[in-house]
């Protein structure tokens, strides 16, 4: 009797357009996302603050060796530099950034990474004792958002109530009002008409977002150039230079 061989099994074309729809589905979700939190394209946003004048950049470790003078040289008047995160990191590059870029003649200014889950006061006196390292022009920056949080357990209204502490603690300490940073999509769901005592920061790579006491527009995210070793990040004043030049200490 000749041997049969069993039938090799098929797989059913109803699973692989469920595959299929799957992929496609997990690919919008991530295309959504990023366009809610970021925006769309970082060549649309920089054609579109081409109209403001004011320009400047902000660093951290991941920018490990930055040429100053070139990039004055391009128009970039401005920094901020990483100097802590959360209640004990410190950014190992906040004080070569810091004196290069103030040597170079760039107006600086320092940013601390906000953490959701602890103590707004703990982060906020972390950040005072290195902002006030350096005479700042440009007032202290809490970095508020939800990508560096995504494993954040707590409420909303438990961050924003840590938030708020950090906020009074730097404004008392420092007798500047802060400026807050947040991605389009973390300002639209956490903040919102929440009454901080801020001026805001808001990166939004697609459109230019429209929002009450906005000094700054983060419009390219994460750039290389031919002057920096690592990744830049592209800011433009979207404010008078009067009131600009009031901003600044």
């Amino acid at each position: 009797m000749p041997k049969t061989h069993p039938a090799k099994p098929r797989h059913s074309p109803k699973r692989w357009t469920l595959v299929a729809i799957m992929v496609v589905l997990l690919l919008l979700g991530a295309s959504l996302w990023h366009l809610y939190y970021r925006g769309s394209s970082p060549t649309s946003a920089a054609h579109l603050a081409r109209k403001y004048p004011i320009k400047g950049l902000d660093v951290s470790k991941h920018t490990s060796k930055v040429n100053w003078a070139m990039l004055g040289e391009e128009g970039y008047s401005f920094v901020f530099v990483k100097a802590t995160e959360g209640t004990a990191y410190h950014d190992p590059k906040y004080d070569q950034h810091v004196k290069e870029a103030r040597r170079a003649g760039f107006v600086s200014g320092a940013y601390h990474f906000f953490r959701f889950r602890t103590d707004g006061i703990v982060q906020a006196k972390l950040f005072v004792a290195e902002y006030q390292k350096y005479p700042h022009e440009l007032p202290p920056v809490i970095d508020f958002e939800t990508s560096g949080n995504r494993y954040y357990k707590g409420t909303r209204a438990q961050a924003l109530a840590r938030l708020k502490d950090c906020i009074a603690y730097i404004r008392r300490q420092t007798n500047r009002r802060p400026i807050l940073y947040a991605d389009y999509g973390t300002y639209k769901h956490y903040i919102g008409d929440t009454d901080l005592a801020v001026d805001y920061w808001i990166a939004s790579t697609g459109f230019e977002p429209s929002i009450e006491r906005m000094l700054i527009w983060q419009y390219a995210i994460n750039q290389d150039h031919d002057h920096a070793k690592g990744l830049l990040d592209y800011n433009a004043v979207v404010v008078s230079s009067e009131r600009w030049q009031q901003v600044l200490r």
